[in-house]
């Protein structure tokens, strides 16, 4: 039991340190691409209308599905879209940044 709380916290201790860190990032891609002030605006709204939508999806799927498998799904997401700003900086990979970290953050809250 102390196992799975620990799990829990964790889970949510880094889906709150990544979603959290929306202005930081902004400005980083500010200064390291260049972006437009139209093109930044859109980080912080894709983040949670993902969230959003995703969260109405997933919200039958993961009863079926389980809990301990989608904590390990959403885990799996934030892995890949680490994996692909490393790979491929741009603001493509940082807009699916945000897409998987919503998305994560519905798996693992619902």
């Amino acid at each position: 039991m102390l196992k799975a709380k620990i799990s829990l916290i964790l889970n949510y201790f880094i889906i709150a340190l990544l979603l959290n860190s929306v202005g930081v990032f902004v400005i980083q891609m500010a200064n390291q691409f260049h972006a437009t002030q139209e093109t930044i605006s859109l980080f912080a709204p894709l983040k949670d209308f993902t969230i959003l939508i995703a969260s109405f999806v997933l919200a039958s799927l993961i009863p079926k599905m389980g809990t301990r498998k989608s904590l390990i799904l959403g885990l799996f997401c934030i892995l890949i879209a680490c994996i692909a700003m490393g790979a491929y900086p741009s603001i493509a990979s940082s807009f699916l940044f945000f897409i998987l970290l919503g998305i994560s953050f519905s798996l693992i809250k619902v």
